[in-house]
């Protein structure tokens, strides 16, 4: 069992935070939080590495003063990954040239790395969403109001559908 434990940062807080906010996995405790960026970092070449670690230092530099932060942290590997876990240690620790690797970043990396993948992956759910229905929630909604407020004779079908689809739904 791998352990890893730090003092808090104010960019440990913020990442948390926005970590939560879009995070739709439903383990929402440091452990697998740490344990999912583990698992995205596990596939990032050196030279991505090397990206991250530079898009960190700019991360951190717009953090706001004020943001809130646990005073020491304890993440523990869940065993299937910590072969993996290792893995990801030497690629940082060789990519960014480093002798030591401390605790406190390891964890700002990984997490920011996550928070990172997590926003390609939401992004990238929005743009499927838009291609295949072509239709967003307040498009539809302003069309809905748009046909209802005309009362054309030729929407009168399409009123009836919807009316009918909505006495179907049920919360």
């Amino acid at each position: 069992m791998i352990k890893r434990s730090c003092k808090g940062s104010s960019c440990i807080g913020f990442l948390e935070g926005k970590i939560n906010e879009i995070d739709y996995n439903s383990d929402t405790s440091r452990n697998g939080k740490f344990n999912r960026a583990i698992v995205k970092t596990q596939n990032c070449t050196l030279e991505e590495l090397k990206t991250y670690s530079k898009e960190l230092k700019k991360f951190k530099n717009k953090i706001p003063k004020d943001t809130g932060f646990p005073t020491a942290l304890q993440v523990t590997v869940d065993e299937e990954l910590e072969d993996a876990f290792t893995e990801v240690e030497e690629n940082v620790m060789s990519a960014l040239d480093l002798t030591t690797l401390q605790t406190r970043y390891e964890i700002e990396l990984l997490w920011f790395i996550y928070l990172c993948e997590l926003q390609k992956d939401v992004m990238k759910v929005g743009a499927e969403k838009e291609r295949k229905e072509d239709l967003t929630g307040p498009e539809m909604v302003k069309r809905l109001v748009e046909i209802l407020m005309l009362n054309r004779e030729q929407d009168k079908e399409v009123i009836e559908e919807v009316k009918s689809a909505l006495l179907k739904w049920e919360v």
